[in-house]
C-alpha cells in the first residue's frame, strides 16, 4: 500500500522534479471517504470507487494553485497541507469520528471470496493493483505524456518550445499521484478495518517522499522498495537498533541512495539484472 502511495508521489518527484509532501494527504482523503461510503450503506466496491473519484477530484483541485509554485515553495505548501489534516480530521468529526476514528469494512467479499485485512488474499490484492498501477505508470513514462512531463520538468521554455502547456501536465502529474494516494488510502482501511487522524500526520508524506528517493523517483523496482522501506524500516530498526542511533541508521540509507547515481538503491538491482543477462546471453551465444 506504501508502494501505491510511493508509486504516485514518484511521478512528482522524477518527472516534474518537485518535491511532494502531501502524499499523506491523499491517502487520509481516500480513506476516509472510503469509510463514510461504506458506513452509509454502499457496497465495498462501489465506496472504494466513489472515493478514489472524489479524492482524485480534491487532487486535480488543489493542485491547480500547487503548481503556481516551485522549489522550496512547492515543498512548504505541501507541508502546510500535511501538517492540518489531522486537525481537520478531528473538526470535521461528523464525518471522520473526529479522535476517536472511524470503522472501515473488514470481511467483504470480492468475486465470490472472503478476503479481510488479516488474510493473503488482502496482500494479493494490493500487489494485483500495485502492478496495474506500475504497468500503467511505466506505459506513461515511455509515452508521448512522460516524454512531455520530463521536458517540462527539465525545462518549462522548452515543452512551450514544443507546444505543451507546463500548467496542465503538471496539474495532470499531481492528480495522477493523488489518485494512487487515494488508492493507497483505501487498501489501507480496508487492511486496518480501522482509522484515525494519528494514522496520517505530516510524517507519513515525508516518508513516502523519502521513500522514493532512496529507492528510486522513476522507477517500479524503486516503488516498491520505497514501499517496503516507508512500511517496514521505521517498525524493524526499534527492534535491532537503539532509538538514538536510528538517525544514523537513516543517514546511511540516503548517503546511499545518494551514491547509487541519484536513481536510488532500485538503479543496483536493474544493473545487477542486466549484468547478469549480458553474461547469460554471452554463453549461450559461446555454446551455439
Amino acid at each position: 500500500m506504501y508502494a501505491i502511495a510511493v508509486l504516485g508521489n514518484n511521478a512528482v518527484l522524477g518527472l516534474l522534479g518537485e518535491m511532494n509532501l502531501s502524499s499523506g494527504v491523499s491517502m487520509a482523503l481516500g480513506a476516509y471517504a472510503f469509510c463514510y461510503f461504506a458506513n452509509d450503506g454502499m457496497g465495498v466496491v462501489a465506496a472504494a470507487v466513489a472515493a478514489v473519484a472524489l479524492s482524485t477530484a480534491l487532487a486535480a483541485i488543489v493542485a491547480i494553485p500547487t503548481t503556481r509554485l516551485q522549489g522550496i515553495f512547492t515543498a512548504l505548501a505541501t507541508f502546510a497541507l500535511a501538517y492540518a489534516i489531522p486537525t481537520l480530521a478531528i473538526y470535521m468529526k461528523e464525518y471522520t469520528g473526529g479522535d476517536e476514528g472511524t470503522p472501515a469494512p473488514f470481511d467483504f467479499e470480492i468475486f465470490g471470496q472472503l478476503v479481510s485485512g488479516s488474510t493473503t488474499g488482502m496482500l494479493v490484492a494490493a500487489l494485483v493493483v500495485f502492478a496495474v498501477l506500475a504497468a500503467a505508470s511505466l506505459l506513461m513514462l515511455n509515452a508521448a505524456p512522460g516524454r512531455a512531463a520530463l521536458m517540462v520538468g527539465e525545462s518549462e521554455l522548452a515543452g512551450v518550445t514544443n507546444g505543451f502547456n507546463p500548467r496542465v501536465i503538471k496539474v495532470l502529474v499531481w492528480t495522477w499521484a493523488g489518485f494512487a494516494g487515494a488508492v493507497a488510502g483505501v487498501l489501507y482501511a480496508l487492511t486496518v478495518g480501522f482509522i484515525g487522524p494519528t494514522g496520517f500526520g505530516f510524517m507519513l508524506g515525508v516518508w513516502i517522499l523519502v521513500g522514493g528517493v532512496v529507492a528510486g523517483a522513476r522507477s517500479a523496482w524503486g516503488a516498491l522498495l520505497g514501499g517496503l522501506f516507508v512500511g517496514l524500516v521505521p517498525v524493524e530498526l526499534q527492534s535491532y537498533v537503539p532509538a538514538e542511533g536510528t538517525s544514523i541508521v537513516f543517514g546511511v540509507i540516503l548517503l546511499l541512495a545518494l551514491l547509487a547515481g541519484g536513481n536510488g538503491l532500485a538503479q543496483w538491482i536493474e544493473r545487477i539484472g542486466l549484468l547478469i543477462k549480458e553474461r547469460t546471453f554471452g554463453r549461450k551465444k559461446v555454446d551455439a
